[in-house]
């Protein structure tokens, strides 16, 4: 199973921490789905056509989530999510930029 550090997360996304910094954190699993969560996973709010992802944070939170990945907006109006939260401008963008960080950090040829 793949492991994800915080400042590899902030690193790649550009989000902020909404807590103090932990030593070293350690995520096990980015996971979109709040009824899927469980200890130690990170989820990621995605907006949807049917459904904002940021309406199930708690869920995610109660679930064990160690964190969550939101928009900085919905993360004003929410301060009290029960959660630490990586605060990011979209969710989706915010993977994606993390999925080319991660693609450089590997001495891969990409091909497509």
């Amino acid at each position: 199973m793949r492991k994800y550090e915080l400042r590899d997360i902030l690193a790649g996304t550009g989000g902020e921490y909404s807590e103090e910094l932990p030593d070293s954190p350690v995520f096990l699993e980015l996971e979109r789905d709040s009824r899927e969560v469980r200890q130690g996973r990170v989820f990621i709010a995605v907006r949807g056509e049917n459904h904002d992802g940021h309406a199930f944070v708690r869920m995610a939170a109660e679930n064990g989530a160690s964190a969550a990945i939101v928009s900085k907006a919905w993360a004003e109006e929410n301060r009290d999510a029960g959660i630490p939260l990586i605060m990011v401008d979209e969710p989706v963008a915010a993977l994606q930029r993390w999925a080319a960080w991660r693609r450089d950090q590997l001495n891969v040829r990409v091909v497509g």
